[in-house]
């Protein structure tokens, strides 16, 4: 899986086993929780963890910001009614090459808060 949006629809879609107690399954890790709020950080945190690699950076980014080929989300970049182009991370731009420039540097961003990244700038240092 690459990308924000594919870990959150794999892992946001919990399902109540029981309710008295509480149990919320995460068919994604095939794990059990005894609420949602541990379920909701459970997400969190495969979320929020960085990429591993560099590649896994740019693919993460890939992911969510040009969404799948063939695949009717929703979510995949188009212009709009105004003109304006919508991103797959639903912010908009002006101009083509406004929303380049926001792929670039989503790029950046994601590359140097990689686990690889944080290696290399350590080694900088």
């Amino acid at each position: 899986m690459n990308g924000k949006r594919e870990e959150t629809n794999a892992h946001g879609a919990g399902r109540v086993l029981s309710y008295e107690p509480l149990s919320v399954h995460c068919d994604a890790c095939d794990r059990d929780y005894g609420s949602w709020e541990s379920f909701g950080r459970h997400v969190d945190e495969i979320v929020d963890k960085p990429a591993a690699t560099r590649q896994e950076a740019v693919m993460d980014v890939l992911a969510d910001h040009l969404g799948d080929v063939d695949v009717e989300s929703g979510f995949d970049p188009y212009v709009t009614d105004h003109g304006r182009i919508k991103c797959g991370c639903l912010a908009e731009f002006g101009d083509i090459t406004e929303w380049r420039a926001h792929l670039a540097q989503a790029i950046i961003d994601n590359i140097e808060a990689s686990e690889e990244g944080s290696e290399t700038r350590d080694a900088d240092e």
